[in-house]
């Protein structure tokens, strides 16, 4: 199909192709239980920010997510008490000292928890600001909202980019590599307002 098609076309069937073999050969589709571990990755690095800036343990209460509940046994490996002690380096160049000292992980619904409903109304906004495409009533809306402070919040996201491999295999790209640049991504904003 990939040599039947536009060349602008191409390169993402051929992406297809070659992650359908990758999958193949390193996944036992019987056993997969999926590969979307972003909310665990970002939980990790909510806890390691506020860890390396407070030496008391936490109760973590997050919002009720199935995404979140299929990767659970990993943020309990994560999150264990007994791993040792130990100081592991980060993609930005700084260190966490495990174990990360989450003594408890509940889930809350947001329809219970006034705290999550008020997380949910941020990344709401916050995802909506982003947008490109948003005028009239809508832009002028959230305009003003952030004129009323709440574009004085620091937060952090991952924004889909069109910058897209140029061959398959795609080639490998100098300067810092994928955990160095979500560590930017994650700790970037809360970095700015800290040496405010």
């Amino acid at each position: 199909m990939a040599n039947s098609v536009e060349e602008e076309v191409k390169v993402f069937l051929d992406q297809m192709a070659v992650g359908a073999e990758m999958f193949h050969e390193f996944h036992d589709l019987p056993t997969f239980g999926g590969s979307d571990e972003l909310q665990v990755t970002s939980m990790q690095a909510s806890v390691v920010h506020w860890r390396q800036r407070h030496t008391e343990d936490f109760h973590v209460v997050h919002d009720a997510s199935s995404n979140f509940f299929r990767n659970h046994d990993l943020w309990e490996r994560m999150t264990n008490k007994d791993v040792p002690k130990q100081e592991m380096p980060l993609g930005d160049g700084t260190t966490v000292g495990y174990p990360l000292r989450v003594i408890s992980t509940t889930p809350m619904d947001s329809k219970d928890s006034r705290a999550i409903q008020l997380c949910d109304i941020f990344a709401g906004l916050g995802a909506r600001i982003l947008r490109d495409d948003l005028g009239g009533d809508d832009k002028k809306f959230l305009d003003e909202v952030l004129l009323t402070g709440f574009g004085e919040v620091t937060y952090n996201g991952l924004r889909p980019s069109t910058i897209f491999p140029d061959q398959i295999p795609p080639r490998q790209l100098t300067g810092p590599d994928v955990v160095d640049k979500m560590s930017a991504i994650i700790f970037g904003p809360h970095n700015a307002a800290r040496e405010r």
